[in-house]
């Protein structure tokens, strides 16, 4: 697919300013990650020129029906508080502590503009293009998992950990694509679940530092065989 190729190869240099520095945004999350501008990017170049102005409208299109508003964005933040709470009872885990009451905000505002910069390419140009299915998603799953790998190793992550986190990546878009057919073919849909998710990480205690990619992995691919096999919405 040119789009993924085309994704890849936009990622390079982000892929070499990481490994020449070792700057983080915040800890756990290397410089490289600014990739995020790379998908839609790709999608732009790969649209004609007529149609750029309504790709990059898919950012605000709608969310139909309403009520997918509360799964797409409690369903994440749900996810890494079930697996929080297991690794708490067995002792895996440190106790959570006050954040301040502007930090959620300010950072979903900011994994917001993110989530788009990946979703307006990944979902409003791939996914759209495909038959948003189980398949769909496994396939853009793997190739989202790939492209983060070398993010991952330049974030000091080891090998059990990205492999686990690669895992989990490949589940998690499989839930976006669900998400999209049955919200309305909503590219905001997307960005807001993906940036629901990285919000809650990154709350985690301490820093996102107990963030199990694991037993997150595990819950998460539940969720996706189950959305996989429901029925879409008439």
């Amino acid at each position: 697919m040119r789009f993924v190729a085309l994704t890849y190869a936009l990622a390079v240099p982000f892929y070499v300013v990481g490994a020449v520095s070792d700057w983080q945004i915040v800890p756990g999350l290397p410089i490289a990650a600014l990739m995020f501008v790379g998908p839609t990017m790709a999608a732009l170049l790969l649209v004609g020129t007529g149609a750029r102005r309504a790709l990059l409208a898919r950012a605000l299109d709608d969310v139909r029906p309403r009520a997918w508003l509360a799964p797409v964005l409690l369903l994440m933040p749900a996810i890494l508080a079930i697996s929080y709470a297991w690794q708490r009872a067995h002792d895996h885990a440190p106790a959570l502590v006050a954040v301040a009451p502007w930090l959620p905000p300010v950072l979903f505002g900011a994994f917001f503009v993110a989530a788009l910069g990946e979703e307006i390419g990944w979902t409003g140009y791939a996914t759209e293009r495909s038959r948003a299915n189980v398949g769909a998603g496994l396939f853009l799953g793997v190739a989202c998992a790939g492209i983060h790998v070398i993010p991952f190793a330049q974030a000091h992550r080891d090998v059990e950990w990205i492999v686990w986190q690669c895992l989990f990546t490949i589940a998690f878009r499989v839930i976006l694509v669900m998400l999209f057919s049955r919200a309305g073919r909503s590219v905001l849909a997307v960005s807001l679940c993906h940036a629901a998710y990285n919000t809650a990480w990154l709350l985690l205690p301490v820093g996102g530092s107990s963030y199990d990619p694991r037993s997150v992995f595990a819950i998460t691919a539940v969720v996706a065989v189950a959305l996989g096999f429901a029925r879409p919405q008439q």
